[in-house]
C-alpha cells in the first residue's frame, strides 16, 4: 500500500490536511502580450491552471481592474492553492462584477486556503440555507471539517445534498469525508456519484484511486493516477502519488526518476519531499531519509504519514525517545491508529 508499514490509517487523512500544504512553486514569466481571456478560459477549462495564470496575469497587466479577468484569476489561485492571491483578486472585483453568493463562496474559500476555517464560518453560517448555493455548502463543510467542528454539524451534508444534489462537488466532498472517516463503501458510492454528475471532478478522482490502494490494487491506482495527471497537467499531486505506489511496489529506480522529473517542475513540494525521504528509507539510507524530514519540521509536526516515517526513521537510527515522541504525536491527531499504539506500547514497554 502506498504508505509505509507502520500505519494504515493515513490515507484517510491525507486529503484534508492538505490545503495548508500544497501552494505549489509557480513561475513568474509570462507567455506574452498576445495572452487573450479566450486563452485564459480554454486553459483553466482544461483544468491546465497554471497556464491560465500566465495569461491572466498578462491581461490584468494591461487592465488591473478588469472583472472578468479578476474573477477567472481569483477561481485560478484557488484551484492552485493560494488564497492570498485569490483575497486580492476577490477585492477588486466591483460591486456589479458578481452576485453575493459567488463572493461570498470565494471569499469563504480562499479564507480555508489562508488557514482560517473559522472566518469562513463566520462569513457563511448566517446566510440563510434557502439562499446558500452549492458551493456555500461545500465551503462551509470544508471550513468546519479544518477547523475540527464537523462531528458536531454533521447534518450539513444532508442538508447540503437536499438542497444541491446535483453538485457534484458536494457528493465528492462526502466521498473525502467518508474514506477519511474509514466508510469505504459510502467513499465508493459518493465518489460514483459525484463523476456521474461531473466525469472529471477532480477529488473524486483522487478518492477512486485511494480506494484502490486501500484494496491493494496497485497497479489500478497507478493507472488512475497518471489519468489524472493528464487530465490536470501541472498538478503534483497524482504525480507524487505515483511515486508512492512505485516505491509500493519495489520499483525504486522508477520513483527516483519520477522524482527527479516532477521536482524540476514543482520545486520544494512538501508531499514530493516526503515521497523523497520514503524512498531513501525503503533503500535503507535512514540519515538520508531523516536529513529530507528535518528539512521540513512543520510539515512533518502536522502530517501523520510524516510522522509514522519519522517514527520509523528514528528507531532505525537507534532513537528510541523521537521514536517514542512522534508516536504520541500521531495518536494525538489519529487515536483510533492501533498499529501506531501496539508500535508505541512496544517502544516504551
Amino acid at each position: 500500500m502506498n504508505q509505509t508499514a507502520l500505519s494504515p490509517t493515513w490515507q484517510r487523512v491525507f486529503a484534508w490536511l492538505m490545503p495548508a500544504l500544497l501552494i505549489a512553486m509557480l513561475p513568474a514569466c509570462g507567455i506574452g502580450p498576445q495572452s487573450t481571456m479566450d486563452d485564459a478560459q480554454t486553459a483553466f477549462a482544461a483544468n491546465d491552471y497554471r497556464t491560465a495564470r500566465i495569461h491572466l496575469l498578462n491581461l490584468l497587466d494591461n487592465s488591473p481592474n478588469d472583472d472578468a479577468a479578476n474573477l477567472l484569476y481569483a477561481r485560478t489561485m484557488l484551484a492552485l492553492g493560494d488564497g492570498l492571491a485569490a483575497q486580492a483578486a476577490i477585492g477588486k472585483i466591483s460591486d456589479n462584477g458578481t452576485d453575493d453568493a459567488t463572493r461570498s463562496a470565494l471569499l469563504a474559500h480562499s479564507d480555508i486556503m489562508r488557514g482560517v476555517p473559522q472566518k469562513a464560518i463566520d462569513r457563511l453560517e448566517p446566510i440563510a440555507p434557502e439562499a446558500r448555493n452549492g458551493e456555500m455548502y461545500r465551503m462551509l463543510i470544508w471550513a468546519h471539517r479544518e477547523n475540527g467542528t464537523l462531528d458536531d454539524n454533521a447534518d450539513l451534508f444532508a442538508e447540503a445534498l437536499e438542497r444541491h444534489n446535483d453538485n457534484a462537488d458536494l457528493h465528492a466532498l462526502v466521498a473525502r469525508d467518508a474514506i477519511t472517516r474509514g466508510d469505504d463503501e459510502l467513499a465508493r458510492t459518493a465518489a460514483t456519484n459525484a463523476l456521474a454528475r461531473d466525469d472529471d471532478n477532480y477529488e473524486a478522482l483522487l478518492v477512486q484511486a485511494e480506494l484502490q490502494i486501500l484494496d491493494e490494487d496497485l497497479t489500478g491506482a497507478k493507472t488512475r493516477y497518471a489519468n489524472i495527471a493528464k487530465r490536470y497537467p501541472g498538478h503534483a499531486v497524482p504525480l507524487a502519488n505515483i511515486v508512492g505506489v512505485e516505491i509500493d511496489m519495489g520499483n525504486y529506480d522508477a520513483a527516483e526518476k519520477l522524482i527527479a522529473q516532477t521536482e524540476a517542475e514543482h520545486p520544494g513540494f512538501p508531499f514530493l519531499q516526503y515521497q523523497k525521504a520514503r524512498l531513501a528509507f525503503a533503500r535503507e539510507d535512514y540519515r538520508g531519509a531523516n536529513d529530507i524530514l528535518q528539512s521540513m519540521p512543520d510539515y512533518v509536526h502536522d502530517y501523520p504519514p510524516g510522522l509514522v516515517l519519522s517514527a520509523e526513521i528514528a528507531e532505525a537510527l537507534g532513537n528510541r525517545e523521537i521514536a517514542i515522541a512522534r508516536l504520541e504525536r500521531l495518536l494525538a491527531i489519529v487515536p483510533d491508529d492501533e498499529t501506531a499504539r501496539e508500535k508505541l506500547n512496544g517502544l516504551t514497554r
